[in-house]
């Protein structure tokens, strides 16, 4: 039991070491990170004409910049007249929306981003939706994008 114990022990400040080597929040817990989500809702972004299912990622996003990539689940190219739309909203303090267009290849950025944590949405018609958050830092990994993959809609 005692040797079960150290073990339980051992592994929780390795994983406590582990974060503070990688930069992460010092709040990783599951319930913290659950929080964020919630604190994240649809009002206030652009919605599309056809609309009608909004996914969300569970996982924040830990990066230095508002970087990345939208795939598709069909290909790679997005249509000229279907960019998608990316906003992100403050959660705390700076609510104002900002936004951005994904290229054909889906590739985004914004600059001059505050750290700080942030809502996001993406949207573009006739595909479902994607929100979740984003946490900037610059203590992330500077090799760390926001990926993800948008569904046609249904």
């Amino acid at each position: 039991m005692l040797k079960t114990r150290l073990l339980v022990l051992s592994i929780s400040v390795l994983f406590s070491q582990c974060i503070t080597h990688n930069n992460k929040p010092n709040d990783t817990s599951h319930e913290a990170l659950q929080q964020l989500i919630l604190q994240c809702n649809a009002d206030s972004f652009t919605q599309a004409i056809t609309e009608h299912i909004l996914d969300e990622i569970r996982q924040p996003f830990w990066v230095r910049t508002i970087r990345g990539k939208i795939n598709n689940a069909i290909d790679q190219e997005w249509a000229e007249d279907s960019r998608v739309l990316f906003e992100i909203r403050g959660i705390d303090k700076e609510k104002k929306i900002r936004h951005t267009y994904a290229d054909k290849y889906g590739v985004f950025e914004m600059s001059n981003v505050p750290e700080g944590q942030y809502c996001f949405k993406a949207t573009v018609n006739g595909w479902d939706s994607v929100m979740g958050v984003i946490i900037v830092s610059k203590t992330a990994d500077p090799k760390n994008e926001i990926v993800f993959e948008m569904k046609l809609g249904t």
